[in-house]
């Protein structure tokens, strides 16, 4: 077993501790992140959802089809997390019209790429950056928190909410205009 340098913390310490700069500045990343994917998100899954209706694609595989008949009441894909499991062809239309939409509603990003992934999956890097910073305290590395979702979110919410007094919440603020 790996030796892990951790720094043991009595109440006076708890009482008294000032975070690190890495520690503040991946907390303040983590909220800023959390503010994007909450304000895109809307926006996003609103646009997909029309064109998933709109369009009606179909699923790939004949049991998908009817599984998700039986599931949602409709014969195609209605649900965004689904859209790998559209046909091909149908697959690159919904692309196109994903990107007429993410120019619409102002969002600048590559071709095939989408905006809400994107967030998400800055937010996921933020937190990782966040559970790295708390190493040296909890002697816990991000990959051993990650073995298990309902950890990563609890160890996740504490932390935030414990750093949620450290952060200067104007700054955070200004940051996102």
């Amino acid at each position: 077993m790996e030796n892990k340098t951790v720094l043991h913390m009595n109440k006076e310490d708890i009482k008294n501790f000032k975070p690190t700069g890495e520690m503040l500045k991946s907390a303040e990343l983590v909220f800023l992140n959390m503010a994007y994917v909450g304000t895109i998100k809307p926006i996003v899954e609103k646009y997909q959802n029309e064109a998933l209706h709109k369009f009606k694609f179909q699923y790939k595989r004949k049991d998908d089809r009817e599984f998700y008949y039986k599931k949602t009441g409709f014969n195609y894909v209605v649900d965004d997390e689904h859209t790998y499991m559209i046909k091909d062809k149908d697959f690159k239309i919904y692309l196109k019209e994903m990107e007429k939409q993410h120019k619409e509603h102002g969002f600048n990003v590559k071709k095939n790429y989408c905006p809400l992934l994107i967030a998400k999956d800055n937010l996921r890097q933020s937190e990782n950056l966040l559970m790295s910073s708390f190493e040296c305290i909890t002697g816990l590395k991000s990959s051993e928190i990650n073995m298990k979702l309902d950890t990563r979110k609890k160890f996740l919410d504490l932390t935030l909410n414990y750093m949620s007094r450290f952060i200067n919440k104007d700054k955070v603020l200004r940051e996102l205009v």
